[in-house]
């Protein structure tokens, strides 16, 4: 796949992959985030179990499941960012645990997971964002976990209290409102893409009765 053939979101994080655990992954927040983030996926999927990530970015979720025990497929649309964790995890000694494949959120439909073959799926950091509806996702994810099978999804909602204050106290009204339309343009890398923020009844709707 040509980086023409790639969503918009998937080019700007390929432009983006070989820095961005330096200007965002080891941020101070982005690491207290992640504990939140790590203490509930430690209660949702056990040593022993197969889960799916989706948007698995340079591989830090993945890579803290599998030291767990976990084995652990992780998706995302970016080829660079699946090469970063490539290579973590073989540094780590990982690799065994963590399979990788290239998948397109928005294009949920065409996917042909193994059915009823995972115990788990999870989503961290707003990849679920990156698409308008979540139909598709949801049958495709309802086909391919195991009966009592756990979700987790890590999503951006239409209202963020401190974003609101804080740009509002700066002056930018329009980026302290962006959230509220539910949809915004982000640019990452040079790449303009879309992003889009869901109720969580609009989520759930949408994913279907299996969530």
């Amino acid at each position: 796949m040509t980086e023409s053939d790639l969503p918009p979101s998937g080019r700007a994080f390929d432009r983006v992959a070989a820095h961005y655990d330096a200007e965002a992954t080891d941020l101070l927040i982005s690491r207290w985030v992640r504990d939140i983030v790590w203490e509930r996926l430690a209660r949702l999927f056990s040593p022993g179990e197969h889960v799916l990530e989706l948007g698995c970015g340079t591989g830090e979720d993945a890579l803290w499941l599998a030291a767990r025990g976990v084995h652990v497929t992780a998706t995302d649309a970016s080829p660079a960012m699946l090469d970063v964790a490539r290579e973590k995890a073989a540094a780590a000694g990982l690799a065994g645990r963590i399979s990788f494949l290239q998948l397109d959120l928005a294009a949920a439909g065409a996917w042909t997971l193994p059915a009823a073959s995972f115990d788990g799926v999870f989503s961290n950091y707003g990849p679920l964002n990156c698409i308008a509806r979540w139909d598709a996702l949801g049958s495709a994810l309802a086909a391919a976990l195991r009966p009592g099978g756990r979700a987790a999804f890590a999503v951006m909602g239409p209202f963020c209290a401190w974003e609101t204050v804080w740009h509002a106290l700066h002056g930018d009204l329009r980026t302290a409102r962006r959230r509220w339309r539910g949809r915004a343009e982000a640019n990452l890398g040079g790449e303009t893409f879309p992003v889009y923020y869901p109720t969580p009844r609009r989520l759930q709707a949408d994913l279907g009765p299996a969530f």
